[in-house]
């Protein structure tokens, strides 16, 4: 797992080093929290979203209901979360990928965004 290990805007992951760790985060959160995980595995670091449907400490594990795929449960186990994002609240990117050029000036006409409204229109 050398050189992965993101962090996430609220910080909770720092740290997680033990099933204890997740732990600790993850049972004060109710039940319907949405958390996005990134999963420890041998090459990469895998995601996975949900809604917590349930937790048990004694057997190790936390499941999320996936909302894409209604009835779609992941178990995962708490020694295996490598990092836990507690900000989302559903599931998609925090925001656009990347933003328009173009931009309408309401009388019909474009223009680049970068060069403004006064720039050449289109």
């Amino acid at each position: 797992m050398s050189g992965f290990n993101p962090y996430w805007q609220d910080g909770s992951n720092a740290g997680i080093q033990s099933a204890d760790d997740a732990w600790n985060i993850i049972a004060p959160l109710p039940i319907g929290k949405y958390l996005m995980l990134t999963r420890t595995s041998d090459t990469h670091g895998e995601i996975v979203q949900g809604r917590i449907v349930a937790r048990d400490r004694s057997l190790g594990v936390v499941v999320l209901e996936s909302e894409n795929y209604p009835g779609v449960a992941n178990v995962i186990a708490l020694s295996n979360i490598q990092s836990i994002d507690t900000t989302r609240t559903g599931s998609g990117a925090l925001g656009p990928v990347q933003q328009g050029d173009w931009a309408h000036d309401g009388q019909g006409n474009w223009y680049i965004k970068q060069q403004g409204p006064d720039a050449p229109h289109y």
